[in-house]
């Protein structure tokens, strides 16, 4: 068989691309273009580095797999935490095994790209971007029952945040050490990561959030927007002392017991909460209605 590594790299790059995307779609945890874009590139590099070296066992060769796709997650969005780096690996690999099924597919329907794949052991872009579109639509309607099994938890609720006409869900966690329940005007409050939330943040907010711009930037620009925001101090995030710029929401969903929460005031945090979406004192819930 002859190998053309220039299209094994690129079919390749492509498939850790969108296993990478499709990995934060499920997890809702954004990253740079250039992020996903060198995590691929590193996967399909080493992929390509392989074939120089002797053909090593199934064993091996599985072994080597995960490290590359573990790779590539840890360049594409370094992950905070080893649990984090677990959930995107397993939404990987959920999205690589639907891609290959996919290309099975589309490869016994289409006999000339069959023919090719056989010979050349790769196949062309058209068919791994239609298994592309394919698999989008199977994720993007998995992605609800997905966060309705995660909160199945017994510490765990699926909440809808409200901003205007969009929402987004997220599984918060109820925690009765978070001792942030209210602000000084007596508004409830949950503590929600940035990448459950970015959908309703503005463009210009999620770039701030992204370079990791100070607190104070950032609630400057919501009162650009017209939005209510305000700084909360906090202080068991990773430092001793510190504040997160907090966004008044129009309202909260918890849609595995149906009460609402009205205008809550939502701390928005740039690093992980142990693979949490949200964090917020279980009185919150109980207030709700």
């Amino acid at each position: 068989m002859v190998y053309y590594l220039d299209v094994i790299f690129l079919v390749n790059g492509v498939l850790n691309y969108l296993a990478l995307w499709f990995a934060g779609l499920l997890q809702k945890r954004p990253a740079k273009g250039w992020r996903l874009f060198l995590g691929a590139a590193s996967g399909a590099g080493g992929y390509c580095l392989l074939l120089f070296l002797p053909p090593p066992s199934a064993l091996v060769q599985v072994v080597l797999g995960i490290g590359l796709l573990l790779l590539a997650l840890v360049i594409g969005y370094g992950p905070h935490s080893p649990g984090e780096l677990a959930r995107l690996f397993g939404m990987a690999l959920l999205a690589l095994f639907l891609l290959a099924g996919a290309l099975l597919f589309l490869l016994s329907a289409w006999p000339q790209v069959e023919n090719q794949w056989r010979k050349t052991g790769v196949v062309s872009l058209l068919p791994l971007l239609a298994a592309s579109a394919a698999v989008f639509g199977l994720l993007t309607l998995a992605r609800q029952p997905l966060l309705l099994l995660s909160s199945r938890r017994t510490e765990g609720c699926l909440m809808r945040f409200w901003l205007g006409q969009h929402s987004t869900d997220t599984v918060g966690l109820l925690d009765t050490g978070n001792f942030l329940q209210k602000d000084a005007l007596g508004h409830p409050v949950v503590i929600v990561s940035f990448s459950a939330v970015h959908p309703l943040l503005s463009l210009e907010s999620r770039l701030l959030f992204l370079d990791h711009a100070p607190p104070e930037q950032v609630i400057s620009q919501w009162k650009k927007e017209g939005r209510l925001g305000e700084l909360l101090p906090y202080s068991s995030l990773g430092q001793e002392k510190g504040v997160l710029p907090a966004l008044q929401m129009d309202r909260i969903e918890f849609i595995t017991t149906g009460k609402i929460v009205q205008k809550p005031v939502t701390a928005i945090h740039q690093g992980s909460l142990g693979g949490w979406g949200a964090v917020l004192h279980p009185s919150v819930l109980e207030n709700a209605r």
